[in-house]
């Protein structure tokens, strides 16, 4: 013991009054201070003298290098288990339902899956004083690579059963969900047919993030002009609500994902801010998002993912995802009817329309993210328009998407300053 509250050159000195009381406190039961000396403490403690170390049984724990893979890939798993001295007498028993090889009595086994699946791994370990199991249930997610949906591809959300799809289960739907509440199928609006999917930001702490997952779809005759369309009903609750909703594409069944659409707050939102329950009432309150697929034009498989991080907004509704691999816009605009330039462009852009057809026309330019940057209406026979937004586009790769009635053309722009 030191006596740090004496000022003397020797810290060990203490006054007998000190002493006794030092004394008292060690042999007092308040707070336990008796064990620090008392033989069955020391005994149980491994502390007394002579003591001889007891092994004791170990405590089953893995982990596993990934949790969502391809049909036909592999998964390490390690053992983690804690609790003793990993010595020789630790074995192992491994059970992977789903895997090849079925079970290991390895510590750091490899699995192949080759049946798309959600798969549960179950850990036995045994020293010479016992042993201890542990089962992680639906660990590992194994994801087809074909099978499921072709483009066009669609999404209305008319199956009761979402999502899960009650007659092709190979075009069912995945959630990936931190909250109780998150998205769902709702027949409380929608933009076109009976129902959509909602999530209600109210009810959801900021910051956590929900997620629902299409079934593979085969990019295989997606072409340059591809795209991806949807329609999303969204309202503030107010200024500050910031609900970000993100989509995302997967070339590898899930491990990794690409943003190409980002959108928040006032930019999604579709309808002013409400503090009440936002249902929209007409097709009015809902606004279309669209995104190039030229990037993924002749993927075999393509993972989309619609990703919804709360931020105290109200709720958020999505319906109608379209898939087309080509805007089919042969019958009215053609490469040889359309001119955009100059392209690389420093920010100034011409878009000139060779046709005699006198009908509406709208001019996006969007980036890479999907988020629109200008957004104009010409007649098409009131050309060419001249786009002259040096200040908006910064350097970067753009989308023209031009619609026309029910066709639609795309084209890339790259802005260079």
């Amino acid at each position: 013991m030191q006596n740090y509250m004496d000022y003397a050159t020797c810290a060990k000195m203490f006054t007998q009054g000190q002493k006794a009381r030092m004394q008292a406190a060690l042999n007092s039961s308040a707070g336990n201070r008796n064990n620090l000396w008392t033989s069955s403490n020391l005994i149980a403690t491994g502390t007394n003298d002579g003591y001889t170390p007891v092994t004791c049984a170990p405590i089953a724990d893995f982990n596993a290098s990934t949790y969502r893979i391809c049909a036909g890939e592999s998964v390490t798993f390690t053992d983690l288990s804690y609790n003793a001295p990993k010595d020789n007498s630790w074995t192992y028993s491994w059970s992977f339902p789903g895997g090849t090889p079925s079970t290991s009595t390895d510590s750091m086994p490899t699995i192949t899956y080759n049946t798309p699946g959600i798969y549960d791994v179950s850990l036995t370990v045994t020293n010479s004083a016992g042993s201890d199991s542990y089962t992680r249930n639906q660990l590992i997610i194994v994801k087809q690579t074909s099978g499921g949906g072709a483009t066009p591809f669609t999404e209305g959300f008319e199956d009761a059963a979402f999502p899960v799809n009650s007659t092709n289960n190979n075009l069912s739907w995945e959630y990936e969900f931190n909250t109780s509440t998150a998205w769902d199928r709702t027949t409380l609006a929608s933009y076109s047919g009976n129902a959509s999917i909602m999530i209600d930001n109210q009810n959801v702490a900021d910051g956590m993030v929900n997620s629902f997952i299409s079934p593979t779809i085969d990019f295989s005759n997606v072409t340059s002009t591809g795209i991806m369309t949807f329609k999303v009903a969204y309202a503030q609750i107010d200024n500050t609500s910031s609900d970000l909703l993100r989509v995302l594409f997967s070339k590898d069944c899930g491990k990794t994902w690409q943003v190409r659409f980002a959108r928040s707050g006032a930019q999604l939102a579709s309808a002013s801010p409400t503090s009440g329950n936002f249902i929209p009432s007409t097709t009015a309150e809902w606004q279309e998002f669209s995104i190039p697929l030229s990037i993924f034009a002749g993927e075999q498989s393509i993972y989309v993912k619609f990703e919804m991080t709360s931020g105290g907004g109200n709720k958020c509704y999505v319906d109608d995802i379209n898939i087309q691999a080509t805007t089919g816009v042969e019958e009215l605009i053609n490469d040889e009817q359309i001119q955009l330039y100059p392209n690389p462009s420093a920010g100034n852009v011409t878009v000139k329309l060779n046709t005699d057809l006198a009908v509406p026309a709208s001019i996006q330019i969007l980036d890479i993210s999907g988020r629109v940057i200008i957004d104009k209406t010409v007649q098409l026979s009131q050309n060419p328009v001249n786009i002259n937004n040096e200040n908006t586009l910064i350097p970067g790769t753009y989308f023209v998407n031009i619609t026309a009635g029910n066709k639609k053309w795309v084209k890339k722009l790259v802005v260079l300053k």
